[in-house]
This record gives structure tokens, sequence and C-alpha cells, in this order.
């Protein structure tokens, strides 16, 4: 769900700044984690910049779409996570590297794990799809809710919408319509009411063993 203005804003922010707190001692520094609350633009603009503040000097990311509504800039963050490296620059007085001032997007080509749940919708799915069928890194989580179809709308004379599914999306790693079939995750963990209430989560714990494990 895309965090509201003010109190649930906070405790948003809240939530997301002890997850990279927990996911940084857990792993002393070597892994970030960036929560993406939508697939929209403002939120793809804030991932960009989480790049450098969550993932400067880190070895992994947690990349966590769990509640996660939709939207459609999936193949957005697809561009930032499978560039390929085609050379390598040597600055002065630098190590090598390759200038993110010439690429489209920031890039993030170190390990990635996925976080996603129940509660990810639409193109978050077809983001968790996505990273299963290119073979990005290991999924983690529970089942995606299976909603995903693009659509259009209408304007009806008394001023009400109508919605129209116009093209459905077939995830190219098992050819199965992505409608009713959510993503599967590679490691099935379920969060509990109990581990709620508790402030366990199962789910990131088993993404940071995953982290540690892609980055030894």
């Amino acid at each position: 769900m895309t965090p509201s203005a003010g109190l649930g804003q906070a405790v948003y922010n809240d939530r997301v700044e002890r997850r990279q707190e927990a996911v940084a001692k857990a792993t002393e520094g070597k892994v970030g984690y960036v929560h993406i609350a939508a697939m929209a633009e403002a939120e793809f603009l804030r991932f960009e910049r989480e790049l450098f503040a969550e993932g400067d000097g880190k070895s992994a990311l947690i990349i966590d779409v769990r509640g996660n509504g939709g939207g459609s800039t999936a193949d957005w963050l697809f561009t930032v996570l499978t560039q390929a490296d085609h050379a390598i620059t040597r600055p002065r007085g630098g190590g090598d590297g390759y200038p993110q001032d010439r690429r489209i997007f920031s890039a993030w080509t170190k390990p990635v794990v996925v976080l996603c749940d129940e509660f990810s919708y639409s193109n978050a799915e077809i983001f968790s799809h996505g990273i299963k069928t290119l073979k990005r890194g290991p999924v983690v989580g529970q089942t995606t809710y299976g909603a995903v179809i693009s659509t259009g709308a209408f304007m009806l004379m008394d001023g009400s919408s109508l919605r129209n599914p116009f093209r459905g999306w077939i995830a190219k790693g098992n050819m199965k319509n992505m409608e009713n079939n959510g993503c599967e995750p590679d490691y099935l963990v379920i969060n509990t009411p109990a581990d709620v209430l508790a402030g366990r989560d199962p789910q990131l714990d088993k993404a940071i063993e995953l982290a540690l494990k892609a980055v030894r």
C-alpha cells in the first residue's frame, strides 16, 4: 500500500528505517535494504536515490515489494538491475568503475534478493516474476496475489467509469498467464500474526541469509 501523508507516512518511514537498521546490523554493513511502495515514477526516483544512500559500499541489496499495489515501472527497475558492463573506466587518481552519468538510469550490478507477499499486486507481481525469469536473484516470501492485467478506463453517460481489460501478461519463465497465477517465491516463508505482534520478520531474516550467502 502506498504510504499516505501525515501519520501514515511517518509510520511507513519508521518501519523502513527499522528494517534498514536490522539488515545493516545482521550483515555488519554488507547488505542494503530498499522498500518500493508503488510502481510509480516518484517511487522509482526515490529508489534511484536509495541505490546511493543505502547501496553505497554494500555488496548486496534486498529489494522489498511487499504491500506494493502496482503501477507501471517494473521495466525501469529491470533497466537498473540488469545493465551489463561493456567497459571499465579508470579516472585519474581513482579506481576501476563506470560513470553512472553515462547510463539512462543508475545501475546496480551486485547481488539482489527480492521480497514479495500476498499483498504484492499487478506491476509488483510482474517485477517479481521477472526477477525469477531473468534469474537475477532469489525471491523470498509468499505467492503474490495474481492480479496482473492491463486495463483501460471508459467514461459512461452517468459520469461513472468502466475498466476494460485489453492485454494479458504471460511469464516467459513458465508461460503462465500472470492473472490468477501469482509469482511463487523460490523460498516460501510465512510471516504469521504472532510474528507481526512480536516484531519478528522471518521473511526478511531469510532474505538476509541469502544475501550474505551471495557475497561470501
